[in-house]
């Protein structure tokens, strides 16, 4: 008998926490995002998945961010 292996794809979720809330209520603090790619273009921040543009937002709201994988 042989082993069978199932391999799922994988996809990077990158996760910005922000300097302050985005809300007035102070709820939302960071968020996940799902994408292909992430690149840095001068003061912005950019996420594309299929050369479409998911998120952007200026470098000076982010206090941290990282990639992983899920």
């Amino acid at each position: 008998m042989i082993e069978q292996w199932i391999i799922k794809p994988v996809e990077t979720q990158y996760v910005i926490q922000f300097k302050e809330p985005l809300n007035k209520i102070g709820e939302i603090t960071g968020m996940a995002i799902c994408a292909d790619r992430a690149e840095i273009k001068g003061k912005y921040l950019i996420l594309y998945k299929k050369d479409s543009v998911v998120y952007f937002c200026p470098i000076k709201r982010i206090d941290s961010f990282y990639a992983r994988e899920v």
